[in-house]
């Protein structure tokens, strides 16, 4: 890319690399799909996370 009259590439609307990587990352993160997960291992681990909590005193930090 040739930069004429002495402007630089932002001002000739050129996307900095902070700006590519956040579009790429919400792209990502729009475009995910949880992968399948067995329905008797999803119970057991929602019992297992409801004991947990049930066992710990609820601390705000």
């Amino acid at each position: 890319m040739m930069i004429s009259r002495g402007r630089t590439r932002a001002e000739e609307g050129s996307i900095d690399a902070a700006t590519r990587a956040n579009t790429r990352w919400e792209e990502t993160l729009a475009s995910y799909e949880a992968p399948p997960l067995d329905v008797a291992k999803d119970g057991e681990l929602k019992d297992f996370m409801g004991r947990k909590k049930a066992s710990m005193e609820d601390t705000w930090y």
